[in-house]
């Protein structure tokens, strides 16, 4: 059955299958999705229970962070389909501190003394909407266990994607490390215990939230905490790996400078036959 130019059954079959899978292994403890198309629903379902005996429900209420990345997300695509800018362009092109000429990336040590090297690619804005630009978050995932780290979650590279050529539920999930949600958190890695990037980045008055100037400060510009987040040691060489962090919170505040001089340019040509 077609509903909005979709196929309802094949769509059905393959997203309760994936939804079952997610939950049986214990990759996630519950997921409700809804797909609509055209003002229309065409997929409705849900899996795993929100506590036990409890299941999803259409009413049921989540509790979600993170809220401002989607909306940062389709801001960017909005602009991308009008041919604003490329995926693969270079962050640095907009925001210039991050060429990758001034940026290093995380080689060894600790937060308080530690190696790096220079960066080999530049951050793209792809890498910014996929989390594959290197930038960390200053918290760390964590169990209730203190060696949970090196038993379930590398802290550098979380929870990778699946590859992109893993065309079923079960080739997707099997490819992300064994590790249940359930039992998952995330801590405040101040120190760089777990992560030391983590613990440079909580050593920057910006970046940590303190004061009136921090993150969560009436005093921190965008542009100042872009600036902030691109003088830390990336975690990896951007594209190269993938760890949940600041990423599509750094969303380019202006347009290029060359972009603004070829505009000017433009304007002088066509202004100058009525100069003249």
């Amino acid at each position: 059955m077609a509903v909005a130019g979709m196929d309802t059954a094949k769509l059905s079959a393959n997203l309760e299958a994936f939804m079952a899978t997610a939950v049986a292994s214990g990759h996630l403890p519950c997921l409700q999705v809804l797909v609509a198309r055209d003002n229309t629903v065409v997929y409705r379902g849900a899996a795993g229970e929100q506590s036990p005996g409890l299941p999803l429900v259409d009413d049921t209420i989540f509790r979600i962070y993170s809220m401002t990345k989607p909306v940062a997300s389709v801001a960017l695509m909005q602009l991308y389909e009008e041919g604003r800018f490329k995926l693969h362009d270079p962050l640095g092109l907009y925001i210039p501190s991050f060429d990758a000429a001034s940026m290093t990336v995380f080689t060894g040590g600790s937060a308080a003394e530690y190696t790096t090297e220079p960066c080999t690619s530049p951050v793209t804005i792809c890498d910014i909407l996929t989390h594959t630009a290197g930038l960390s978050y200053g918290y760390a995932p964590a169990t209730d266990t203190p060696s949970s780290h090196s038993e379930g979650l590398h802290p550098d590279h979380p929870l990778p994607p699946p590859p992109p050529h893993a065309r079923t539920a079960a080739a997707a999930l099997a490819a992300w490390p064994a590790l249940s949600l359930r039992t998952c958190r995330l801590r405040f890695d101040k120190n760089g215990d777990a992560n030391p990037v983590d613990g440079i980045y909580n050593a920057s008055p910006i970046l940590n939230g303190e004061g009136a100037s921090g993150l969560f400060g009436r005093g921190c510009t965008l542009e100042a905490f872009c600036d902030e987040l691109a003088a830390q040691p990336l975690l990896f060489q951007p594209g190269s790996a993938w760890s949940y962090g600041h990423n599509t919170q750094v969303t380019p505040p202006r347009p290029p400078p060359v972009l603004l001089l070829l505009v000017l340019l433009l304007l002088v040509l066509l202004l100058l036959p009525l100069l003249l």
